[in-house]
């Protein structure tokens, strides 16, 4: 947008001025904006892939502690990927299996 040049034309009266302050200003306002989005999408992915990552862990430990075959375990891991992807939060254990289909539900409680 603006540039230091190479002072072949150069800025004369006071409107002049006045114009390409507030052009610089509004520069640095745009590309702060901008870098501050981008900075922001990447915060967001990173967080949401820790919030799956931490939950994989769980149904890890969570199917170990209840010898849980590795069909279902399977089956589970695949739902909340799934589920990742669409921009799915959890609290608790209670509320994530509520939120899991019948059939994988009988087969944990099996």
């Amino acid at each position: 947008m603006t540039t230091v040049g190479y002072g072949d034309i150069a800025i004369g009266t006071n409107s002049e001025y006045t114009f390409a302050i507030m052009w610089m200003m509004f520069g640095v306002v745009f590309y702060s904006f901008l870098l501050g989005v981008v900075i922001l999408i990447y915060i967001k992915h990173d967080k949401d892939e820790m919030n799956l990552n931490n939950k994989m862990k769980l149904v890890n430990y969570f199917s170990e502690k209840h010898s849980l075959p590795d069909g279902v375990t399977k089956k589970i891991k695949m739902y909340f990927n799934n589920q990742a992807k669409t921009g799915f939060a959890d609290e608790d254990w209670s509320y994530v299996f509520s939120d899991l289909p019948p059939t994988i539900q009988t087969e944990i409680l099996a």
